[in-house]
């Protein structure tokens, strides 16, 4: 099994796969007092709002230890893991607390925690899950561009049946290398 994320392009350069390595930042803020109630788990869901093919923004209740998660899906600048600058700057903070002060007016109050993360993200924005083409031995599984965690037990059930089994029930024609014209070392 091969699940490597951001570092798949350096393991597998002879596959010579149309990977994109895409730094994006998540915050956390402390939620406005006022409205602290609302934004709890009881009341305000997991969310993904996309404003335009360019701006989605995606966002957590607010927990106690916590706050309020907030993040832009997308939009970030090529990296590469060796060269990602890990430390969120005003810059990367100003697009998501426009989206807050604008949809949610009052609830991001200071920043409490940031993390960057990598996006491995596809051409066509889909997961790779497919056999090595010159080691059918070798499962690839990249759920890729940002959002492969939804679906992390699928994937996992998925890469399992690949595996063990040789095969699945589960048509993944749509992610497989072939899509990319990789030929057959």
């Amino acid at each position: 099994m091969l699940a490597a994320g951001a570092w798949l392009p350096t393991l597998v350069p002879d596959l010579h796969l149309p990977l994109e390595v895409e730094r994006n930042v998540l915050f956390w803020f402390e939620p406005g007092a006022a409205k602290a109630d609302v934004l709890g788990p009881d009341r305000m869901p997991v969310y993904i709002i996309e404003l335009d093919e360019d701006h989605a923004f995606y966002g957590f209740p607010a927990l106690p230890d916590q706050g309020l998660k907030v993040a832009r899906h997308h939009g970030g600048y090529p990296v590469t893991p060796e060269t990602i600058d890990r430390e969120a700057t005003a810059k990367d903070e100003e697009p998501v607390r426009a989206f807050v002060d604008r949809y949610m007016p009052g609830d991001a109050g200071r920043r409490t925690d940031s993390r960057v993360c990598m996006y491995t993200n596809t051409p066509d924005r889909n997961f790779i899950i497919d056999f090595h083409p010159a080691n059918p031995r070798v499962v690839i599984a990249s759920p890729c561009s940002g959002h492969g965690f939804k679906f992390s037990n699928a994937i996992g059930m998925i890469a399992a049946d690949l595996a063990t089994e040789g095969g699945t029930e589960f048509d993944i024609g749509f992610l497989s290398l072939e899509r990319f014209a990789v030929s057959n070392l």
